[in-house]
């Protein structure tokens, strides 16, 4: 081949950068990243660029360091005792009042939702959490910020019905925060309220991750605050962690990772009618937005009845004003109807994936909301947490990579791959459209119903017969043991039986779990392998638990995901994940399937492992695709910039 010929001349797709890139790391020189194949996009320019590396490859004395200091660290156990009880007790304080009420007090109900915050608010003041310093993990100061993550975790289900309103800043202010009442906060994603500090006129908008823990490589945890000043606006899916302090007049835009101090008047920039423009608490954003928005969140968990890609869904955008064509194919409907219907247009054949944000609104530089139409081209296909903004428009047959944003910047042409925030196009393309594979299964209809109703009848007879606790031992059983036989069944309504009781546990039980052994101990019982002391934050922290292997002392942030399978233009496919010991993933990184973590790697907030990749031992990542921090600063398109 044509040396100087760019690998997507050449025919190079994703999977073929990332066997590269494992063949140059065996072979060559270990101190490389994709950042470096998509800079130098011929052989010719890759060879001039890996020249001067193999030469500077230099040992990693630093790393030697903190291996040392890992070894002489004190480790603190996991403790079975406080992690039953505190269980036990986030049990008894959710479902007790609702027994009680149900018994004898059935008109008590409209308060049930008062007595459940008004818990979490007596118990964030009576265990003293501004006292918690930076301690071991597995202390007791660990466990005390986790009882009180738990209950404000429960109370979410509460919470969503009252945000961006004065009445959540009023009742944050009661948890400890500090913050004006005149501040919009349309997020739940809080794991220190306590540590929040906001002054007058600032935006914080939906999936917004306010992460004030952060767990240090020497098996340490500490609790940073994160202090926002006036007229500041916080994009969409954007994280704040390990301690903020920003100034005023800052706009951070969506899918933005932001950490230590941000000066006064930056612009922060990577990690329904069109055209309107809506002020903020004007009857017209109520109307059209804010109230549409409550009715979906509100709604939440009715979202979830139907399955994946139901057929359905395409037809209730059409009935609610959407030009949707033919063989369409969505993961969820939830985001398309928090936005105005009449600016969808999805022409055939497009698929989106789980976790796919459609952004209703963009926050303007005079603080009012535009809205704009969203067109999705024939055959475009939307990968996991990504996010659309207002005006965007897709070309056909366009790839949009995970964790990546399109906006109306964002030009596209027909075929090209997008990846990054914001979006940048990649240098290879994507395999032929095989139109005859399509193995993303449409349910029909009466089976879901059916599938509802037999899950629900054994769910009521499940704690009819065994009671409260009786009935999760039962529950605990049964899903623990059709998660391991699931893969042998063929019959797809029984299929579709199991998933739905799995899911049911997750949402009743699995929520108490989270950050304890308990659920270690039930992802190993539904077939994955895990090591000792190992935390993660949720149930949905990994899937295709056959697949999984995670070393000791590994370390699952909120919103992370490790994935064991992928639909690649409709065809679905395994590939085994493997994570090393002392790894730290953080909020919202994806690890993609096939991949391996070698050890003692930490992935920042909002980074993407492409499929296949293997991480050298001992490095950080960040960014989409991911970058070794040592090249990341001057190979990253994150822009900070003045207003």
């Amino acid at each position: 081949p044509r040396i100087e010929s760019s690998f997507g001349q050449l025919g190079g797709t994703s999977l073929g950068a990332i066997r590269a890139l494992t063949l140059i790391r065996q072979q060559l020189c270990t101190n490389i990243d994709i950042g470096l194949l998509f800079a130098n996009p011929s052989i010719r320019q890759l060879a001039q660029a890996i020249e001067p590396l193999m030469i500077l490859d230099a040992p990693k004395e630093t790393v030697l360091t903190t291996n040392q200091s890992h070894e002489t660290h004190v480790r603190f156990s996991p403790s079975f005792v406080i992690e039953s009880v505190g269980i036990a007790l986030l049990v008894c304080q959710w479902f007790l009042p609702i027994m009680v009420i149900h018994r004898w007090c059935p008109f008590l109900f409209p308060v049930l939702p008062v007595f459940h915050l008004l818990f979490y608010a007596i118990c964030s003041h009576l265990l003293l959490p501004r006292n918690i310093n930076d301690d071991n993990v597995f202390s007791w100061s660990f466990y005390r910020w986790w009882f009180l993550d738990r209950l404000w975790n429960n109370n979410t289900f509460w919470l969503q019905h009252i945000l961006g309103t004065p009445l959540y800043n009023y009742y944050l202010r009661l948890c400890g925060a500090r913050i004006s009442l005149n501040t919009h906060i349309y997020t739940t994603i809080i794991d220190a309220p306590w540590l929040l500090e906001m002054d007058d006129g600032s935006w914080i908008a939906n999936e917004t991750y306010l992460n004030c823990l952060y767990f240090n490589d020497d098996d340490t945890f500490k609790l940073s605050p994160i202090r926002i000043g006036s007229n500041c606006s916080i994009g969409t899916r954007s994280i704040l962690f390990d301690g903020v302090d920003m100034q005023n007049n800052i706009i951070v835009q969506p899918m933005s990772s932001v950490t230590g101090f941000v000066a006064s008047e930056t612009i922060v920039d990577g990690p329904c009618a069109a055209g309107e423009i809506y002020p903020i608490a004007s009857r017209l954003y109520l109307q059209k937005i804010w109230l549409r928005q409550l009715i979906v969140s509100s709604f939440h968990h009715a979202w979830l009845l139907p399955t994946g890609y139901d057929y359905l869904y395409p037809y209730v955008l059409r009935w609610l004003g959407a030009h949707v064509e033919e063989n369409v194919k969505l993961a969820g409907i939830d985001t398309f109807l928090s936005c105005p219907t009449n600016l969808l247009k999805l022409e055939m054949g497009v698929t989106t994936f789980g976790g796919v944000l459609i952004v209703p609104t963009e926050l303007t530089l005079t603080g009012d909301h535009r809205v704009d139409q969203i067109v999705l081209g024939f055959h475009t296909n939307l990968g996991n947490g990504c996010s659309i903004m207002p005006g965007s428009y897709l070309e056909s047959e366009t790839m949009i990579g995970n964790l990546t944003r399109i906006s109306r910047e964002t030009k596209s042409k027909c075929g090209e791959v997008f990846m990054g925030v914001p979006a940048r196009t990649m240098p290879f393309q994507m395999p032929p459209r095989l139109e005859i594979q399509d193995q993303i299964e449409i349910i029909p209809f009466w089976h879901t119903c059916l599938s509802h109703y037999v899950s629900k009848c054994l769910l009521l007879s499940i704690y009819s017969f065994g009671g409260l606790v009786g009935g999760s031992v039962i529950h605990t059983i049964l899903a623990c043991s059709f998660c391991r036989c699931c893969s042998y069944i063929r019959y797809q309504v029984i299929e579709q039986i199991i998933t739905r009781m799995i899911l049911d546990y997750a949402q009743l039980i699995c929520s108490f779990l989270g950050n304890t052994q308990w659920l270690i101990r039930l992802f190993r019982a539904y077939g994955a392998h895990i090591g000792e002391n190992v935390i993660m934050s949720d149930i949905s922290n990994i899937t295709d638990y056959h697949l999984m292997t995670i070393g000791d002392n590994v370390r699952l942030h909120v919103g992370t995901q490790i994935q064991g399978h992928s639909f690649e233009q409709r065809i679905f496919k395994l590939a085994p994940v493997s994570i090393g010991n002392s790894c730290v993933l953080m909020s919202y990184s994806i690890v993609m399937p096939g991949c391996k973590l070698m050890g003692n790697n930490r992935l920042y907030p909002l980074t993407l492992i492409m499929k296949n990749d293997q991480l050298p031992p001992d490095t950080h990542w960040k960014g989409v695709p991911a970058l070794s921090t040592y090249n990341y600063l001057s190979a990253s398109h994150t822009s900070i910039r003045s207003v």
